[in-house]
């Protein structure tokens, strides 16, 4: 693993997550889809939530490496349980 993955993975382990549309400061959910490579989604009491990862901006799916980093995303976290640590809610809403 290169030195920029391994980065990048601690970088993700300790990322606080924004939740938008969740009230709890902390909780854990299963990660259920990855919209880009900054954006997931979660399975949270039986509703899909849409979680930003604060602190990260990465390219968008049409942009250059788009695909690369979803799949990078998607390789770290696609069907795991990850805690949630809400900041705050971002300006797109729930």
């Amino acid at each position: 693993m290169s030195n920029f993955h391994k980065i990048t993975v601690l970088l993700v382990i300790f990322i606080l997550f924004s939740a938008s549309g969740i009230s709890a400061d902390s909780y854990t959910a299963k990660v259920i889809g990855i919209k880009d490579g900054d954006t997931i989604s979660v399975l949270y009491e039986g509703k899909e939530e849409t979680i930003r990862l604060n602190g990260i901006d990465c390219p968008e799916k049409k942009q250059a490496f788009g695909s690369k980093a979803k799949q990078f995303t998607s390789e770290l976290v696609f069907g795991k349980i990850v805690n949630i640590e809400s900041v705050t809610k971002d300006r797109y809403g729930p």
